[in-house]
């Protein structure tokens, strides 16, 4: 009795904002079935078969005119999480999570196409209250038609704008190392209370996107850095670095980020971005 099986309907939104700042909802519905096989502990294989109605715009990169369409698929998943946790979050061990995911025309899928994503993290015990945390995506979509990745904002690439980088193809990178700060404020006022658990974190996020609209036939050449003399200066690929707070309330998280844009040799925006 060791695989699980399930079924699923859904219907959901997913919020986009348009070039012209405005906020775009738009409608995911649909079926699923699913198993998930535990290797042992630590390790399961996940499989499961979708169908189901979605937008196109913003989230694909297709040659139909169709606003929307049905997209049937398979996926597998092979995940491993060995990490250990306390009252702030994970703080050793490792999880990653290797998932392809195959359209299937024959059975009525409207797009065909193939995506590949690899979601590792690590993290790295450095104290009794710190840690080092660090995750790498990758991620690829392939075939006649194309999932589109999009990075920006506190989650992913801090320093620029949710959504700000675009593409069928993604590769990020994100350290972060974690520290207490405050252990406790007290306050007598209008009744005592108090706040606690505050932590800092002082971070550097790496990303890039590319897609065949940008450096394909008859575009530019995809270029991640250059070199001058002994000088790396990034190009194609995004760096930001910063200082943030983290604070639990209950079962919300309040998160506060503040970021700068560079390319390894020079700050590239003198504005300074908060999340």
């Amino acid at each position: 009795r060791r695989t699980d099986y399930g079924a699923a309907f859904f219907n959901y939104h997913e919020y986009y904002i348009t070039i012209d700042r405005y906020l775009l909802a738009q409608r995911n519905t649909g079926l699923l079935g699913f198993l998930s096989y535990p290797l042992d502990r630590y390790r399961r294989i996940e499989l499961q078969t979708l169908i189901y109605s979605t937008p196109f715009d913003y989230k694909y990169y297709t040659d139909l005119d169709a606003p929307r369409g049905t997209i049937v698929s398979s996926e597998i998943s092979y995940i491993k999480d060995t990490t250990m946790w306390n009252e702030f979050g994970p703080y050793a061990g490792t999880r990653y999570i290797i998932d392809v995911e195959h359209s299937l025309p024959s059975l009525g899928s409207d797009l065909e196409m193939t995506n590949v994503i690899l979601d590792s993290r690590k993290y790295f015990r450095l104290g009794k209250r710190t840690c080092l945390a660090t995750r790498m995506l990758l991620g690829g979509s392939f075939g006649a038609d194309h999932a589109l990745f999009y990075i920006g904002g506190i989650d992913t690439m801090r320093g620029y704008g949710y959504e700000d980088l675009a593409g069928t193809r993604v590769g990020l990178l994100n350290m972060e190392l974690r520290i207490p700060f405050i252990d406790e404020l007290r306050f007598g006022w209008p009744f005592a209370w108090s706040i606690s658990g505050i932590r800092g974190i002082l971070f550097t996020d790496f990303g890039t996107v590319w897609s065949e609209r940008d450096f394909g036939p008859g575009n530019r050449r995809y270029k991640a850095l250059i070199r001058t003399g002994n000088k790396i200066q990034l190009v194609d690929v995004k760096n930001s670095v910063g200082i943030g707070l983290r604070l639990k309330l209950g079962f919300f998280d309040l998160n506060f980020d503040i970021a700068k844009r560079t390319n390894l040799t020079q700050f590239t925006d003198e504005k300074t971005r908060f999340h």
